[in-house]
């Protein structure tokens, strides 16, 4: 008997544990469509958060093919990462991707600058979680998880 199908859309800003989150609860067989590990890959194994235009532009249209391959999903567990603060670009690619739960992940504001100083690139992190809270609404879809 096949899995039923389960995909998840996970959201929020720069550095709210939206991997962590996703990591934490896949299992072996899921199908992960995260920007940041697609971007790693592309650039060899470095770091995460900090690559060239070239390769953010790669991971965008691997991305594209993610989702594309989620949204063909009939059976099984799939999960996509994006960051996604506009409430109706988050409901049109929960309902593109046939999302059956979108979770959006709301850290205190100090936590996530405590995690963006971390991060090699600090201050453009710094300024993406600024205009992500700036953009951010919530949606009819949401399921927030503060904290």
């Amino acid at each position: 008997m096949q899995a039923p199908r389960s995909v998840t859309l996970v959201a929020g800003p720069p550095c709210a544990g939206k991997s962590t989150y996703v990591n934490a609860r896949r299992g072996p067989g899921d199908v992960v469509a995260d920007f940041d590990e697609v971007a790693q890959a592309i650039a060899g194994g470095h770091t995460k958060w900090a690559h060239s235009r070239a390769v953010g532009d790669a991971a965008e249209r691997a991305m594209l093919d993610l989702v594309d391959q989620v949204a063909a999903l009939d059976a099984g567990t799939a999960w996509v990462i994006r960051c996604c603060p506009d409430p109706w670009a988050r409901a049109w690619l929960a309902h593109a991707i046939g999302a059956t739960r979108v979770v959006v992940l709301l850290p205190p504001l100090g936590v996530l600058m405590e995690r963006a100083r971390e991060r090699p690139l600090a201050g453009e992190t710094t300024r993406a979680i600024w205009r992500w809270r700036d953009a951010y609404a919530p949606a009819e879809c949401d399921e927030l998880v503060r904290g």
